[in-house]
């Protein structure tokens, strides 16, 4: 039987490759530092990571603005991104940005 091939790098280690699964979260932004910020919903916390590639949205329209400019503190956002399990990490592919807080229990009467 014939063996998969494993990957080396060139200083001849393996290359682990870590499995990254699909994930969508909604939280309020607890701190920020830099790209890296911490997002919180109910009980679960999740550390999310920004880089270059990451679209930053309000609603529809894109923002044209720095990855560390992009969340402050308080702030609602939602995620749709890559998980990595073993770091609890997001790596955010999309960031959505709500700076409009919605009441739920609105009914439209004045």
């Amino acid at each position: 039987m014939m063996q998969p091939l494993k990957q080396e790098s060139s200083d001849g280690a393996e290359i682990k490759q870590e499995k990254l699964n699909p994930i969508s979260f909604v939280g309020k932004v607890k701190e920020a530092k830099g790209s890296m910020f911490t997002i919180h919903h109910k009980k679960t916390v999740m550390r999310v990571q920004l880089d270059s590639k990451t679209e930053l949205l309000d609603g529809d329209k894109t923002l044209d603005i720095a990855p560390d400019e992009a969340v402050q503190p308080g702030v609602t956002v939602q995620i749709v991104g890559l998980l990595n399990k073993r770091l609890n990490v997001i790596r955010a592919v999309r960031l959505y940005i709500f700076h409009k807080e919605f009441d739920i229990n609105y009914f439209g009467t004045n």
